[in-house]
Parts: structure tokens; C-alpha cells; sequence
């Protein structure tokens, strides 16, 4: 998430710091949508511009290929393969769901030699909730089901389609999680 945090920034870096700082602390609270949405909501909302198709596609072009560059040399969760190696050994299924472009994750699991874990690889254009629906009218959500995320986003998903769900908190920017989980302070 601090990637993404940072991309944006790089993308927005001409534009008056106000506005990026409240635009970061938005996007830190609205993880899992589209980036598209996203940068279209800085134009619309926060700087009350009209006419910025332009911007918007030069800055998404700019924030696809800063983000790109560092998912490429991040590191894995730690923990995360082993957990995917074990639900592959067990036939679990797992499925990623994520509000990422889709083909740029196809690219980037593959690259990261961790794409055939995963019996499908979802991201937007679709919502996570979307996407979940697609899923159920294909069957391929069996249940029990866990979902993992660090996101407000997934947390909703998950609560709309009765998944158990799992925070991960570490790399999670979501603010607002301990009184959404209900998550004591000890």
C-alpha cells in the first residue's frame, strides 16, 4: 500500500501539496478501489476541476508505470508462499480479488512465479464485491471461505457474501479498522 501511496504522489507531484495530502489520506482510506476512480475523484472532488481527461490519463499512465516498476522488486508477505504452497498440496483453492488491474496482476503473479497457485486472478475494471458476484454465479466460491485483506474495501466484500474474513494488518493503511472489526486496544 505505501507503493501505491508513493505513485500517486510521484504522479501528482505538479500539483499544489494540499491537495495531494488530502488526496493521500483518501486514498489510504479507500484501499482496494481503482486507481481510475481514484485520480478521477482528486479532479472531481478535491480540486473541482472539470475537463481533466487528459490529466487523468497522463497521470494514470505515470502512476502505471511507477507502480509497475516497484511491484516488481517488492517483496512477498511474509509467510504468504508457504501459506499458498499448502493450500496448493491440500487442493484449496485460492483466488485473488483485487482492485488492481487485472491483467497487470496476471503479469506481475507470473512474473513473481506465483501465478499457478491461484485458480483465478480478478482485479478491476469490476469492484471486489463484482467480482465476488461473478464468482458465486459460476460456483466457484465454495464455502467455508476466508477472505484475506487489508482493506475497508475487503472487509465489506467479504461481509456482503457471509466470508470469514482475515486482516491483514501490516502492510494496511485502513485507519478505522479496530471499531469495524471490533477490535479491543490490548
Amino acid at each position: 500500500n505505501e507503493v501505491k501511496s508513493e505513485a500517486f504522489r510521484s504522479c501528482l507531484a505538479h500539483e499544489d501539496r494540499e491537495y495531494v495530502d488530502e488526496f493521500i489520506t483518501y486514498h489510504e482510506k479507500n484501499q482496494g478501489i481503482s486507481r481510475f476512480k481514484k485520480l478521477k475523484y482528486f479532479y472531481e472532488k478535491i480540486k473541482k476541476e472539470r475537463g481533466f481527461d487528459d490529466k487523468l490519463k497522463q497521470n494514470l499512465a505515470i502512476f502505471n508505470d511507477i507502480l509497475k516498476k516497484n511491484l516488481y522488486v517488492t517483496n512477498f508477505v511474509e509467510g504468504v508462499v508457504d501459506v499458498l504452497k499448502f493450500a496448493k498440496q491440500n487442493n484449496i483453492k485460492c483466488i485473488v480479488n483485487s482492485g488492481g488491474y487485472e491483467e497487470e496482476l496476471k503479469d506481475l503473479f507470473k512474473f513473481k512465479k506465483i501465478n499457478h497457485y491461484f485458480d483465478e486472478i480478478l482485479g478491476s475494471p469490476n469492484s471486489k464485491i463484482e467480482n465476488l458476484l461473478l464468482l458465486k454465479e459460476k460456483k466457484r466460491i465454495l464455502y467455508p471461505c476466508v477472505f484475506f485483506g487489508d482493506a475497508q474495501s475487503d472487509y465489506i466484500a467479504a461481509k456482503k457474501f457471509d466470508l470469514e474474513f482475515i486482516y491483514v494488518k501490516k502492510y494496511s493503511n485502513w485507519s478505522g479498522y479496530k471499531d469495524e472489526l471490533n477490535v479491543s486496544n490490548q
